[in-house]
């Protein structure tokens, strides 16, 4: 598996995206490793377009989410983990990502950790149009954008 732009190369399969990861995040520490790709397509005529794509290691274990598309209040789960996705209804409001316990408010741009024995991942929010977002949820030991003091 090999990064090119927007696509990922997977032997001699593409699987080319509407947006792509965001570089914050390192699909190059994936080379060399068993993965698997799983992209999520929905087409609706009240939303429009949603793409989830998800990189998961050999043994199931996530190591990236990516989202582009409508988001009312999705639930994703990272390991043992189940974190919440939704928009504010205000127009250009932030997103809201938490689990039951816990929830932050994140404004487009910024990223937020969260962490659950042992596991420890990053949501960067990148862009939010209507009530589309861009976002991606990947491992820690993947995040290679600036330190943060969300938690």
């Amino acid at each position: 598996m090999r990064q090119e732009g927007g696509a990922l190369r997977i032997g001699e399969t593409h699987a080319t995206l509407r947006h792509s990861v965001a570089p914050t995040f390192d699909l190059g520490a994936l080379l060399g490793r068993r993965v698997r790709a799983t992209l999520v397509h929905v087409a609706s005529i009240d939303s429009g377009l949603a793409q989830t794509l998800t990189i998961s290691g050999a043994s199931g274990e996530l190591l990236i989410l990516a989202h582009v598309g409508d988001v009312h209040g999705l639930t994703h789960t990272l390991s043992k983990l189940v974190v919440y996705v939704a928009l504010s209804q205000r127009p250009k409001g932030p997103m809201v990502f938490g689990t039951s316990r816990l929830q932050t408010i994140v404004r487009e741009g910024d990223h937020v950790r969260v962490r659950d024995d042992g596991d420890s991942f990053v949501l960067h929010f990148a862009a939010r149009l209507g009530n589309e977002a861009t976002y991606a949820i990947g491992r820690e030991d993947l995040w290679r954008g600036p330190p943060s003091t969300m938690r």
